[in-house]
């Protein structure tokens, strides 16, 4: 399966947006990945998922579906100036229709989204920890439940 960029490059793209369209107080870092989260969902629904936006795969945390990399590089992302890299006109696209869908919802509703959604839901029900914590989410449920949605 193809990838197309890396969580750290998708979150920086997310993250602009979120920087050129809503007040600085409306960004958070828990809201910034649940967006970029559903980039990647949607995305494998666009690719029938024959490809991933990007090369993690999402764990599913206590306050949802997280990119760990990105998680734990978030204040480099923060303070990355640097241009960003380049991406198909349609993964932009997509990118900006996803972030669109979900800008409006406080980082409360989009975390309360995400949990009630199976493929977080069935990850964290998997997993044998107290915590719960780090259970990879599998692409395939993933898939399964966003293309239900969009059909």
């Amino acid at each position: 399966m193809n990838t197309i960029t890396t969580d750290i490059e998708l979150t920086r793209h997310v993250l602009s947006l979120f920087r050129i369209n809503l007040p600085v107080e409306n960004i958070s870092k828990v809201k910034t990945l649940k967006v970029v989260f559903y980039c990647y969902a949607w995305f494998l629904v666009a690719t029938s998922n024959k490809s991933t936006l990007c090369d993690e795969i999402p764990e599913a945390w206590d306050y949802g579906p997280v990119m760990k990399n990105a998680w734990n590089n978030w204040d480099d992302i923060v303070a990355d100036a640097s241009p960003l890299e380049p991406l198909d006109n349609q993964v932009e696209k997509l990118i900006k229709d996803v972030f669109d869908l979900y800008k409006n919802l406080s980082s409360g509703e989009i975390v309360a989204l995400s949990h009630s959604e199976s493929p977080w839901v069935k990850a964290r029900e998997k997993s044998s920890t107290r915590a719960k914590q780090n259970e990879k989410m599998v692409p395939e449920d993933i898939y399964k439940y966003y293309a239900q949605l969009a059909a």
